[in-house]
């Protein structure tokens, strides 16, 4: 098994425990665009990744610190509801 075979497997294995796994396919497209956004509208930009230091690979703005009572959060469906995503709102 070469390493790249590796990282296949375990991008594969992470799409199918963490997307496909939770729909009944319905056709061919209903299966892409899922995938299409669970790929850039969470897996990329929201999800941390431990080979990354838990950052994600599509680095999000930094904030300064502040009182958890003066954050003002939007939540963001992804995936059909299936995830939620947070960002800060001024």
């Amino acid at each position: 098994m070469t390493l790249t075979n590796a990282y296949a497997e375990r991008s594969i294995g992470t799409l199918k425990r963490e997307c496909t796994d939770h729909i009944i396919p319905i056709n061919e497209k209903r299966i892409h665009n899922l995938l299409y956004d669970y790929i850039h509208n969470y897996y990329n930009t929201n999800k941390t990744h431990q080979g990354i230091n838990n950052r994600t690979p599509i680095l999000t703005p930094t904030y300064l610190p502040v009182n958890a009572e003066d954050v003002k959060l939007k939540a963001t469906t992804a995936m059909n509801g299936f995830y939620h995503t947070y960002k800060r709102i001024a």
